[in-house]
């Protein structure tokens, strides 16, 4: 039974309680809740972009499960300006990644890919210079939406030159070491240049240093570039013929198979 005396004090706790906003369900927070199944890809180590331009992102998905995930996909983008560190949020997708048919316990193959248009201004480089690293990407995968930039290190961003044919090899270097003797390899596109436009539109600039390769082109080698390339731009040719708008996920995927050493190898 309640006494008089303490009648006035829980009136007094029942009102307060009252009064204290309840803090909203599912509130995000600053980081996000890592994804228990979807993470990305293997990162690239030497991306190439030019200072006051925009760098066009790009993340594979795995999924290490055989059901259907969604997913937050967050890009930030990190340079040293003056001294201090600026880091910036840039795109926050939510994602529906398909189920991997396949999972492994040590890997697993890129199931869906997510691209981001990443601003690097021109201050990101000062007082660096060309091939200079001059910032990096970083992505977060979670199951809610991160209210701050963050996530692990992506792509280290190195400042090349614009992105056009002129300047290919200028810029693959920075990425990959060009192979010795250089007369024994072409500078070939991954994804072909007579396919530029539908690239483009899927995010994938021909010209990238990430989407170009040195090929052996040694003379009578079997499997080199001469004997060889015909046959590869033919495939894509194939390939359009059948996907008339294909996504950004299936184009990629197509590349990386016709990329397995059983069907197109670079090396001598």
């Amino acid at each position: 039974m309640t006494s008089r005396t303490s009648l006035p004090f829980l009136l007094t706790t029942l009102v307060a309680a009252l009064l204290v906003p309840a803090a909203p369900a599912g509130a995000a927070s600053a980081d996000g809740t890592r994804h228990p199944h979807v993470q990305p890809g293997l990162p690239d180590n030497k991306a190439v972009t030019t200072p006051g331009g925009t760098f066009a992102s790009l993340v594979p998905l795995v999924n290490r499960t055989r059901t259907k995930q969604t997913a937050w996909v967050t890009f930030s983008r990190t340079c040293l300006v003056g001294g201090s560190k600026q880091e910036v949020l840039v795109s926050q997708q939510k994602v529906t990644v398909p189920a991997d048919k396949n999972p492994t316990a040590t890997g697993a193959y890129p199931v869906r890919f997510v691209k981001a248009a990443v601003p690097v201004p021109q201050e990101c480089a000062d007082g660096l210079e060309v091939g200079d690293q001059i910032g990096w990407t970083s992505v977060n995968v979670t199951t809610d939406r991160p209210t701050a930039p963050g996530g692990a290190v992506y792509e280290l961003l190195h400042w090349g030159r614009p992105l056009t044919r002129k300047n290919r090899e200028f810029n693959l270097k920075i990425h990959a070491k060009a192979p010795k003797p250089r007369r024994n390899y072409e500078l070939h596109h991954a994804y072909p240049v007579k396919y530029a436009k539908k690239f483009a539109a899927l995010g994938l600039p021909v010209h990238d240093p990430r989407h170009l390769r040195w090929w052996c082109d040694k003379p009578n080698q079997e499997g080199g570039y001469r004997s060889r390339v015909g046959a590869y731009n033919a495939a894509w040719k194939k390939f359009f013929a059948r996907n008339k708008k294909p996504s950004l996920t299936k184009v990629v995927l197509f590349r990386r198979d016709l990329e397995r050493p059983t069907r197109f190898s670079y090396h001598c």
